[in-house]
């Protein structure tokens, strides 16, 4: 059994606030996640760079373009360590220099953590952070396998079912 924190990312707006700057979000979102204020203000400076924000912090979030949201968020949910990760699709954050960013910092996040859980059908992104596949069909495990086993055996038997 692995205990510790559980960090996430599936929502990335979860507890975003429109009417809030981005700093304020930082801290209404933080809270929600489970920070105390001293953790917060400690990252702060991290979520500063990685978002490369600058003074759109300053601004309602209501502002903010699709891309500037998806950064505050990422850099929020990824700004402290967790010893279980549960990602869902991480495909499609942002740009590509972001989402070449995003990619990095979530390899490092994993290489960090005791447990990873990742949700995908991009077999590249799972080859890439996986070690081994779980292959679930119609919301039962059918393949426990190394991941190259695992993707051989849902493109074959699975992909075809649909």
């Amino acid at each position: 059994m692995v205990r510790g924190r559980v960090g996430t990312l599936f929502d990335l707006s979860l507890g975003m606030d429109e009417e809030a700057t981005g700093y304020e979000n930082v801290y209404i979102s933080g809270t929600l996640l489970g920070f105390g204020v001293d953790e917060i203000k400690k990252i702060i400076p991290d979520i500063e760079a990685f978002t490369e924000l600058g003074e759109a912090l300053y601004r309602p979030v209501k502002t903010y373009s699709s891309g500037m949201r998806v950064r505050l968020a990422f850099s929020l949910v990824t700004a402290t360590q967790a010893d279980i990760m549960l990602i869902d699709e991480i495909v499609g954050v942002g740009d590509m220099r972001f989402l070449e960013k995003a990619s990095e910092r979530v390899k490092a996040m994993c290489s960090r953590t005791k447990v990873l859980f990742l949700a995908s059908h991009a077999e590249f992104v799972l080859r890439d952070f996986c070690t081994e596949g779980l292959v679930f069909h119609e919301g039962h495990i059918v393949k426990r396998a190394p991941i190259g086993e695992a993707i051989a055996y849902y493109n074959e038997y699975i992909g075809a079912v649909g």
